[in-house]
């Protein structure tokens, strides 16, 4: 069991591959690790070129799913 600590980057869904994406609404950003392909909350397909700190995502665009919810609180207050 490896006792380094997990890279955690925010993310958000590639919606690049369905026929007619709705790209004209804000998307909830998901936490991912690093060494991961999915989200925390178990969502899979992010886009991992458009990464960034969990500091960065305002509050309102957090997913609230299991496992990304908790993660949220320990990148401290967001507003934008």
């Amino acid at each position: 069991m490896s006792t380094e600590p997990r890279i955690l980057w925010a993310a958000g869904r590639d919606a690049s591959w369905y026929s007619h994406p709705n790209a004209t609404s804000p998307k909830k950003v998901h936490v991912v690790a690093e060494d991961a392909c999915g989200s925390l909350c178990g969502l899979p397909v992010l886009d991992p070129d458009h990464r960034r700190l969990l500091e960065d995502v305002p509050e309102v665009n957090r997913c609230r799913r299991d496992g990304c919810r908790q993660i949220w609180p320990a990148a401290g207050p967001s507003s934008s």
